[in-house]
């Protein structure tokens, strides 16, 4: 059950709302009644914006001309040669610390290079394949 309080509450409200509703359409009825003077402001604010966007495309062309005259790289490596290096020079680590275990256990270092340079070519084919 609704108190009066929560009538009086709401009735206020709905009248804050419809007060807002009636400014907006007293402005917007001024400004139809009273073209001119918006359409001029709204000329010269399309004229600024078109001016703007101009300027924002030159200064885009010229920056894309001399990212493509540095070869289209930003920096010096791109991040997926990083990462094919890395992984290159951990396989390499890797090899090595598997031959050197292998000559501490007496087992045949020429079989384990062997094995890991067939590895090695077989990944660098894929990677080449795939990539």
């Amino acid at each position: 059950m609704t108190t009066v309080g929560q009538l009086s509450n709401r009735i206020k409200a709905i009248m804050d709302e419809l007060t807002i509703v009636k400014s907006s359409m007293t402005d917007s009825y001024n400004k139809i009644k009273n073209p001119g003077a918006s359409v001029i402001t709204n000329d010269s604010q399309i004229e600024s914006i078109k001016k703007q966007t101009d300027t924002a495309n030159n200064q885009f062309e010229e920056a894309q001309h001399k990212f493509q005259a540095s070869g289209g790289k930003s920096r010096k490596q791109t991040l997926q040669e990083f990462v094919i290096l890395f992984f290159f020079v951990a396989y390499a680590a890797l090899t090595v610390s598997l031959i050197l275990y292998g000559r501490a256990l007496g087992v045949s270092t020429g079989k384990i290079f062997g094995l890991m340079a067939f590895a090695l070519l077989m990944i660098s084919g894929i990677i080449v394949r795939y990539a």
